[in-house]
């Protein structure tokens, strides 16, 4: 009897300590999604769209009431075509090179996000 006192006993602080885990894990910020648009961009709002269906919350740049934002965009991706699309540090590129991340499984992965479980008909 002792022994199986201390298998809970030894089980349950096991447990405990997974909790605490999944506890830190959960806090862990989400990456950091910068969209550099403008005011009459449908691909914008495109980007924008998918990025408010995954939960995902984003900075916008709107590049057409600042010029230095402009600069910035076109330095740090190289490209003159919005919108453009970073997480954290990495550049995505505009919003069909997202939707094609989305569409391969590997969007989700780059936002933090987990895949969701399917019940898969047999």
């Amino acid at each position: 009897m002792a022994g199986l006192i201390a298998v809970l006993w030894t089980s349950h602080k096991l447990i405990d300590r997974m909790g605490d885990h999944i506890r830190n894990l959960m806090r862990l910020p989400m990456p950091k999604v910068v969209v550099y648009s403008t005011n009459v961009c449908p691909y914008c709002v495109r980007a924008k769209s998918l990025l408010q269906r995954k939960g995902v919350t984003y900075e916008e740049l709107n590049i057409d009431q600042d010029f230095s934002l402009m600069e910035q965009m076109i330095e740090k991706s190289q490209r003159r075509s919005v919108p453009q699309i970073f997480i954290n540090d990495y550049h995505v590129g505009g919003y069909d090179d997202m939707a094609e991340l989305d569409a391969e499984g590997k969007l989700d992965p780059l936002l933090g996000i987990a895949p969701q479980e399917t019940d898969e008909v047999t």
